[in-house]
């Protein structure tokens, strides 16, 4: 039978009885059949549900990255 993933999990082959842990940098919202890339200005650790907002102060201008980045002074 089919399991449904829990948050920040995912499973993309049939019949498995377990589910693969989020990788950085995606979102596994609960049921996910596949990671999805976070967009850029967001940004998730492993075993996310959902992508996080960069701060106020930091940036991202990447998709699928783990951690924000530092604004440059100005």
């Amino acid at each position: 039978g089919f399991i449904p993933c829990e948050g920040g999990t995912y499973q993309d082959e049939e019949g498995q009885d377990s589910c693969k842990p989020c990788p950085p940098g995606h979102q596994c919202p609960a049921g996910s059949v596949a990671a999805k890339k976070c967009a850029p200005g967001f940004y998730a650790d492993a075993r996310q549900p959902f992508c996080k907002e960069c701060a106020k102060g930091t940036y991202q201008d990447k998709e699928g990255q783990r951690a924000c980045r530092p604004c440059p002074a100005g």
